[in-house]
């Protein structure tokens, strides 16, 4: 059975290659002088030669056993892929088949082709050709700040092609920056905003076409979900910068790769911002601090220090305890599996975390103050391990980039040389390329260049430090902390196993102040400590509900549970004991003189 196969592309010359139907044509007459009859028909329209998986020339080679003979009018219509070409003509003659290319004057059954490898080779670099082509307008246009695709939600472009701000989606890109600032996650913030019923971008954008009498033909999103609320919060668009050549196409018909930020083309104050930078940059650190510390959005009972607190044993996450009257945070790995893997319970209760960072940022907030007025950003040493790591990946696509020059050199004199007649073609294609590596070349060399200079603006910075100087006046006004505050202050808390913390504040604020936290939870332990052993020295037995009502009345902020560590303390201390007794479940086992002897002691550490 002899069939036929017709392609077209919409990148073909139109010239040549007018329609399916002249294609047909030609097949036809062709088939008629040869005393052939064409029983079936394949055809691509529309698709490119470089793709080997068209739905028609798919279906032939599904239904090879049935064809004796394929004719087409010629190898370009096959495709455009060289070594794909050259495999496909090979199983086509080892499966039996005839395969006869018309313009091509090719024939499986006849003659060899010397220049059948140069034919497919220049039928690829046609398309290579275009796509670089159209790649390189793009790019011109990309460089010039000229906008490819349409603008983010939250913007259109009027008649006079200027980006401007849609009012109404506006309220919806504030209401998400201030939802996730306030400790929504992606997944949570989608959820609100469907349970709020607020429209979605493309149930937006079709709103709009229909009021402007346009029809609108996408596919419409019913509800919110968490790569729509990502895609606004991580995009700088809103602050109004323009990126453009964020992706690009290496191979013909590949996959999209993303470009480096630091590569892209970037052009500030483009158009109008609905989200200031500084607030801008202040969600993307929030962002990543989320993904380092595996948060998941608000929880039941609105934990402030969810996913910031690390056990100093395990190095695990602690986990929250929700009582009526009071929350405490536990080692997640004492609490789920428990001693043989973590020894202590690292006990520590939010009121005490609360009031030490308060503490801690009264002391800092004057030499913040100072570090803002008597900021220089040459003293400051941020970027350099980003900067090392980026020159590390220019070195190396610097050595491969000119390896594979050397190749593409020695390449064109082996060709030449085999087909001196080709000369000028070959001479022509592999100058391209040649002079595609050394400019690549040239854009590394320049890179490194500069990549020594600040990747990060000294303004960024001094808007970092502004505006923690702002929170923390806020949380000295109101006197407590939100989980806001501590995201935006916070890098991570770690707990010791007598649940004292060591807090890492970010912007270096933790360094502003004299004030040794530690030092401090552990006096406040040690005066608890000393006025228990004071209480005991009037008592044979006790409990812990009977010591914690007589330290409240002496002002200490404690309850049953915080004392058990104490009276737990005080029997590895062989002062107590435990007893058969339920109402006094502890008996002092020693004398009034070692108990004092012990407060003395007790009281040394603190001047210490």
């Amino acid at each position: 059975m002899e069939v036929g196969y017709v392609r077209l592309s919409r990148d073909d010359n139109k010239k040549n290659y007018v329609s399916i139907e002249n294609q047909k044509l030609i097949i036809k007459k062709y088939a008629e002088k040869q005393g052939y009859k064409i029983s079936r028909w394949y055809e691509d329209d529309g698709v490119s030669g470089y793709i080997f998986t068209r739905p028609g020339f798919s279906q032939m080679l599904n239904d090879l056993d049935e064809i004796d003979t394929i004719i087409a009018k010629d190898l370009s219509r096959i495709g455009r892929h060289n070594a794909k070409i050259l495999l496909f003509l090979e199983e086509i003659k080892e499966a039996g088949k005839r395969i006869i290319l018309i313009d091509d004057d090719y024939d499986s059954h006849g003659n060899e082709d010397d220049v059948l490898g140069i034919k497919t080779w220049y039928n690829e670099r046609y398309v290579k050709d275009a796509s670089k082509k159209i790649k390189r307008v793009i790019s011109e246009r990309q460089k010039e700040g000229t906008l490819i695709i349409g603008v983010p939600f939250g913007y259109y472009i009027d008649s006079d092609k200027q980006v401007k701000i849609d009012e109404a989606a506006r309220k919806t890109v504030e209401l998400i920056y201030e939802l996730y600032s306030g400790g929504y996650g992606f997944r949570k913030l989608a959820d609100k905003l469907n349970e709020m019923g607020i429209k979605t971008p493309s149930m937006h954008l079709q709103e709009k076409a229909i009021e402007n009498h346009k029809a609108y033909n996408r596919t419409i999103a019913p509800r919110w979900n968490e790569s729509m609320v990502s895609d606004i919060i991580k995009n700088d668009y809103y602050t109004g910068t323009l990126r453009t050549h964020k992706i690009e196409r290496q191979l013909v018909h590949g996959r999209d790769q993303k470009i480096k930020r630091e590569d892209q083309n970037i052009f500030e104050n483009h158009h109008e911002a609905i989200i200031t930078k500084e607030r801008y940059y202040q969600i993307q650190e929030l962002t990543q601090n989320r993904y380092r510390t595996n948060y998941r959005g608000n929880k039941k009972y609105n934990n402030l220090f969810t996913s910031f607190l690390i056990c100093s044993d395990c190095n695990c996450r602690m986990t929250v305890i929700n009582k009526p009257n009071k929350k405490y945070y536990v080692c997640a790995t004492y609490n789920k599996k428990g001693k043989s893997f973590c020894p202590y319970a690292h006990t520590v209760y939010e009121d005490t975390i609360i009031d030490a960072i308060i503490t801690y940022v009264k002391m800092c907030r004057d030499n913040l103050s100072d570090t803002i007025k008597n900021f220089d950003i040459n003293k400051i040493n941020t970027g350099r391990s980003s900067r090392e790591t980026y020159r590390s990946l220019y070195l190396k696509e610097m050595e491969k980039t000119k390896n594979e020059l050397k190749v593409v050199i020695n390449q064109k004199v082996k060709e030449i040389v085999v087909h001196p007649n080709m000369k000028d073609i070959l001479g022509e294609t592999y100058d391209s390329l040649i002079t595609e590596k050394t400019m690549r070349i040239k854009q590394l060399e320049e890179k490194l260049s500069i990549i020594q200079k600040d990747l990060i603006p000294k303004d960024k910075i001094e808007s970092n430090l502004k505006n923690a100087l702002e929170i923390i006046d806020d949380v000295i006004e109101k006197q407590s902390l939100n989980r806001k505050d501590i995201e935006l202050l916070i890098n991570k808390i770690i707990v010791d196993k007598d649940g004292c913390l060591e807090i890492y504040f970010k912007y270096g604020i933790g360094k502003l102040a004299n004030f040794d936290l530690q030092h401090s939870q552990k006096s406040k332990k040690l005066q608890i400590m000393i006025t228990i052993t004071s209480l005991l020295k009037t008592k044979e037995y006790t409990s812990a509900k009977n010591l914690s009502n007589e330290m409240k009345a002496k002002g200490f902020h404690v309850n049953n549970k915080s004392i058990l560590p104490y009276l737990e303390k005080l029997m590895e201390m062989n002062i107590l004991e435990k007893t058969d007794l339920f109402h006094k479940p502890y008996k002092v086992i020693t004398d009034k003189q070692t108990l004092e002897k012990i407060e003395t002691e007790l009281s040394k550490d603190i001047e210490l």
